[in-house]
């Protein structure tokens, strides 16, 4: 598994799963709907952090540039 995301991407990932998390927390769990939306943070928190994007894979996008050695 590559990475397919870039840095900057990463972190705007990781910065919009925490700001969601936040939200909907302050929101309670008073139904199955909002924590069913828990699932958007989550998988961009796990994109964030792996550095990899399925979807991104399908699509043949890559915004991580490997450095030239």
């Amino acid at each position: 598994m590559r990475q397919n995301l870039s840095s900057y991407d990463r972190v705007i990932r990781i910065l919009l799963a925490t700001f969601l998390t936040g939200f909907l927390v302050r929101q309670g769990f008073s139904t199955p709907v909002l924590l069913a939306w828990l699932l958007v943070p989550l998988t961009l928190l796990l994109t964030g952090i792996a550095g990899y994007c399925p979807f991104y894979s399908l699509l043949g996008i890559a915004t991580h540039h490997q450095s030239r050695s």
